[in-house]
């Protein structure tokens, strides 16, 4: 089964979806299991990054096609899909053979387990050592307990109020988010200057981060929005990396 330690980590991840379900029925016992094709709890949120219609679509035929892979490795016998407009209502019969399948589980298993560690290993080394440290002080234990969504919303609200404190500063008014932004970064009168606004090259520096901190106070920085997110280790990281970036930023100011 060398095919385990070769597939990629999104297929991977993708196959073990459909193994656990499949463990899941064998073991209410009786030789026919149905699973649906799009089920009402997401095991893995790598699968489907949100509840849009393109990545329910991907994250179905990431399913079916795990299905038809267990097939052509005589894991599944065989298996009917009845399909339907409705991918709720869509549904696999599966005929399993058990005794390769609970070998191959248990090799899924242990590939999946020692790829996690390898990764969280990663991470709680190098990572963190390239993060701004107001961020590590706000979202590190946050996302060491899976508390992606809140480390998130904890590196973006610090973001906005280290920006609204020099605005306050400087200024004495107080504002928030974007008009938050857009008041600091102006090009005409800013607060926090980030680029040399007297060289085209230095405007464009400030005008583009002006745009990228108030485009993160639209979306990211929304408590509503970022409570929504369904976040999984990588993609925290990428929008940690990016606040960090931005506090970064905020520390080169002129």
């Amino acid at each position: 089964m060398e095919w385990i330690k070769e597939i990629d980590d999104y297929n991977l991840l993708g196959v073990l979806d459909i193994m656990l379900d499949l463990q899941k029925e064998t073991e209410k016992g009786g030789s026919r299991i149905i699973l649906p094709l799009f089920p009402g709890e997401l095991r893995f949120p790598q699968l489907c990054s949100d509840s849009g219609e393109d990545a329910v679509s991907e994250y179905c035929e990431t399913r079916y096609n795990a299905v038809e892979f267990l097939k052509q490795e005589g894991i599944v016998d065989n298996y009917r899909y009845n399909d339907s407009e409705d991918v709720s209502k869509a549904r696999f019969e599966i005929m399993l053979n058990r005794d390769k399948f609970i070998r191959v589980l248990t090799s899924m298993t242990e590939e999946f387990q020692k790829r996690t560690q390898t990764a969280e290993t990663a991470v709680s080394g190098s990572f963190w050592d390239l993060i701004h440290p107001a961020i590590i002080q706000t979202s590190r234990t946050l996302f060491e307990q899976g508390q992606y969504s809140d480390a998130v919303r904890e590196a973006f609200e610090l973001v906005n109020n280290t920006v609204k404190i020099l605005v306050k500063d400087q200024t004495g008014r107080e504002s928030n988010g974007v008009a938050l932004m857009n008041r600091a970064f102006s090009l005409s009168q800013p607060v926090i200057q980030l680029g040399d606004l007297s060289t085209i090259e230095g405007s464009n520096i400030h005008a583009g981060y002006s745009k990228i901190f108030a485009g993160v106070m639209i979306s990211l920085g929304n408590p509503k929005v970022s409570r929504m997110m369904q976040l999984d280790d990588k993609k925290t990281i990428h929008l940690i990396f990016l606040a960090s970036l931005m506090l970064y930023k905020i520390d080169e100011r002129l």
